[in-house]
């Protein structure tokens, strides 16, 4: 048994959207607009999993989104989509009661004007919320930041993550034999070339090939996602991000009767739990346990349903790890896919087709890309795969730096941003060792229901993908054969004579199936791109080309940077000077100066000192103010700006953290410091009589008080007490003329009314 830890980040970054994320956007639109629609989209069919895009009766998609961000324009086409939901799913509660849900609010699409882009996400109270894909413009990542309204959601690009080059190792734990590290390190390396040799001869894919997964949540995470249609489509986007990582591999295979096949291999989700209380039946409850316990907590259970199962958790496991997963074999050792419930050396029952996942890292929720790539990451362990080592495997590490650009692949064992060419694939050696893997240990593995032809993404072994027929009839493209194309072997292939279809691109003509010429534009002018001709060789429109940098973009409120509006207003002038958080005072800081907080700022380059904001500076901005964009972190990360472009605090801790401000708040200190110093005769004065009344109350006190030490002089009665215990005497007298134990009965007025009843007997 073999598992291994994929390490997270540490290092802390100021003025963004989070510790990783450096550039984002607040994203504005009409919200009411956009759920109304999909409202009558959703009442106008059945419930149930949908296998194609539906359209209205007018030919239009399900829900159209546009909106303008980071200098493009955003035209989502959108429609339902619960591909990764195998038949028969259930979600539950942590006692297995079943929970009740809808999944209409996933949704997966593309962007009208662009073939080969797609989006994923969920749609939900009107707000977007997912991954959209440009071939032009890149990955961009769209989060939601509250109810819907004016700064809903925010938006970056996945050139925006910004992690530490070096950021974590490493470690493995293992209970096999000593010589087991060393068997495993020769078939990493042996035999490429008979490998590839084998592939020449596969001409069948294997259709038993979807693994099918159970996934947990404990009650750590549901405290963040604190919905359940929020932690449905956050499994939702981390299987179909692993299902776009795995799929664009073909691992050949063993396929019975000494027959060679190749294995795509894909995700879907049968069984989900959610732990949302911290009962005694939740052995996740505690909040402090360490990673590798947590694992094997998570494979107590019996798993012999699945392939895999996985659990997710909101936990800052210590040194920054961010998942751990059982390592397969292809003989001799336990864990990985397909693995059963057996009894181990320690005497416990375990499933090991298991693994963890934790979205926080040094106190900072990890960005949605990171936390794809760590799940595909650990998979591939539980697929057998090791970490990558060698000159080969890790081109990041090489010291040629037109290698060492592309990054290093998904089994590196540090995590990657994702941004690099290599970053969501793997290498030679995790192929090979997961082709071994797959040959002995896939059993479990069973036919796939989701359709692969109709996603109108053209996937490896697909000439063209414009859908279905009356998709393709609405795109106008006669060019491709639709995915429910009566001969099955012609589906998404090129009809004869065509050249190209519009799938593959929008520089290819519809109607001729031909590539358009030169003067046909492909791409609009953005705010930090030049418009785009067809190349008249290709259907894919070239890389736009980016205009120069440090121009204006976003209404002058920002510049463009290599063809993306993601810079700075102080870039504009490099070299000269630099962004910076505006200074505003901490205490008896004037309206003017709060103000500040939601202000651009800039300083001379290595000055913090001349740290002011652009309306400040007229030599630069002409006394112009630039303003944060609405929903922009301001106060070092304690508030937002709104739209009135105050920084508005948030406070976290609610009443507590107002108890908190009057106890210990600082201005309060430095008033009553400055008050002492300015009348300390007062303060003397004041601690003179201090002294004299206590000293007055100790003598009083010992006076009076009784002891009895008989070297002591006798205490000093109260004035008072000399008539209380003559009172006393008198009533005692009185109970021992009627009888009374006077031990036993108090002298007050029922006891003498008790005394006169028995003297009238």
């Amino acid at each position: 048994m073999r598992f291994a830890i994929l390490f997270g980040l540490a290092n802390v970054s100021s003025e963004r959207l989070n510790k990783f994320i450096k550039s984002f956007e607040p994203l504005q639109y009409d919200t009411v607009k956009v759920e109304e629609s999909h409202r009558i989209v959703r009442e106008s069919h059945h419930q149930g999993r949908y296998r194609r895009s539906i359209v209205d009766s007018d030919g239009s998609p399900i829900v159209s989104l546009n909106f303008t961000a980071k200098g493009y324009h955003f035209s989502l086409l959108l429609h339902s989509d619960s591909s990764v939901f195998a038949e028969g799913y259930e979600v539950e509660d942590n006692k297995g009661h079943s929970l009740l849900h809808k999944i209409d609010h996933l949704v997966s699409g593309k962007l009208a004007d662009q073939p080969g882009s797609h989006a994923e996400g969920q749609l939900r109270k009107g707000v977007f919320s997912g991954t959209i894909f440009s071939p032009l413009w890149g990955t961009f990542y769209v989060e939601r930041r509250g109810e819907a309204g004016a700064t809903h959601s925010v938006i970056y690009h996945e050139n925006e993550i910004e992690l530490p080059e070096n950021f974590g190792s490493c470690k493995e734990m293992k209970h096999t034999p000593a010589d087991f590290s060393a068997a495993m390190e020769a078939y990493h390396y042996n035999e490429p070339e008979r490998v590839r040799r084998e592939s020449d001869e596969v001409h069948e894919e294997d259709q038993r090939n979807t693994c099918i997964m159970r996934i947990q949540v404990d009650h750590m995470f549901s405290s963040e996602y604190r919905r359940c249609p929020e932690i449905l489509a956050f499994i939702s986007s981390h299987l179909k991000a692993l299902n776009k990582i795995y799929i664009k591999h073909q691992f050949i295979v063993e396929g019975g009767k000494g027959k060679k096949v190749y294995l795509r291999p894909r995700f879907q989700v049968k069984r989900i739990k959610i732990d949302d209380t911290t009962g005694p039946e939740d052995r996740f409850r505690s909040r402090n346990i360490g990673v590798e316990k947590f694992l094997e907590l998570a494979s107590l259970d019996d798993y012999d349903d699945y392939c895999l199962s996985y659990v997710f958790t909101k936990r800052d496991f210590n040194s920054g790890v961010l998942g751990l997963a059982w390592v397969a074999q292809p003989e001799g050792s336990s864990g990985g896919i397909c693995e059963k419930n057996k009894r181990y050396n320690d005497g416990k029952t375990k499933s090991l087709n298991t693994g963890i996942i934790t979205i926080e890292n040094y106190g900072s929720i990890v960005p949605t890309k990171v936390s794809h790539i760590t799940f595909a990451h650990e998979i591939g362990h539980n697929f057998g795969s090791p970490h990558d080592g060698g000159i080969l495997c890790t081109p990041g590490d090489s010291s040629d730096q037109s290698v060492k650009r592309d990054g290093n692949y998904i089994m590196f064992s540090r995590a990657t941003s994702g941004d690099k060419e290599n970053n969501d694939k793997f290498s030679e050696c995790s192929v090979r060792n997961i082709t071994r893997v797959l040959s002995k240990k896939r059993s479990c593995f069973v036919t796939s229901d989701a359709p692969i032809c109709g996603n109108q993404i053209v996937d490896k072994e697909e000439e063209c993908d414009c859908g279905f027929k009356e998709e393709c009839e609405r795109l106008k493209d006669n060019c491709c054969y639709p995915a429910d194309f009566e001969i099955s072997s012609k589906r998404c292939k090129l009809k004869r004579g065509a050249q190209c279809s519009i799938s593959q691109g929008p520089c290819c003509d519809g109607n001729t199936c031909k590539h358009h010429d030169t003067n046909v534009r492909c791409a609009k002018e953005q705010d930090c791109t030049e418009p785009t001709m067809c190349s008249g060789k290709k259907a894919q429109c070239p890389t736009p080309k980016p205009k120069e940098d440090f121009k204006w973009c976003q209404k002058e409120t920002m510049t463009c940077i290599g063809g993306f509006c993601s810079g700075s207003a102080c870039d504009k002038f490099p070299g000269i000077l630099e962004s910076c958080s505006c200074p505003v005072p901490l205490v008896d800081a004037t309206e003017a100066e709060t103000k500040k907080h939601c202000h651009v700022c800039c300083q001379q380059k290595d000055d913090p000192s001349t740290c002011k904001s652009t309306g400040e500076l007229s030599l630069y901005f002409n006394n112009r103010t630039i303003f944060r964009k609405p929903g922009s972190a301001c106060d070092d990360f304690k508030g937002y700006c709104d739209v009135f472009s105050k920084c508005r605090k948030v406070d976290a801790d609610g009443p507590l953290a107002r108890l908190r401000n009057i106890f210990f708040n600082m201005k309060l200190y430095n008033n009553i410091r400055d008050w002492i110093v300015e009348y300390w005769w007062a303060v003397v004065a004041m601690s003179i009589a201090l002294v004299m009344v206590a000293a007055l109350f100790i003598k009083c006190c010992s006076i009076h008080t009784p002891t009895n030490n008989p070297k002591m002089r006798r205490h000093r009665d109260f004035p008072g007490t000399m008539t209380l215990r003559r009172m006393s005497g008198r009533h005692q007298n009185r109970g021992r003329q009627y009888g009374q134990n006077p031990s036993s009965r108090s002298p007050d007025l029922p006891l003498n009314s008790y005394s006169q009843g028995q003297s009238r007997r």
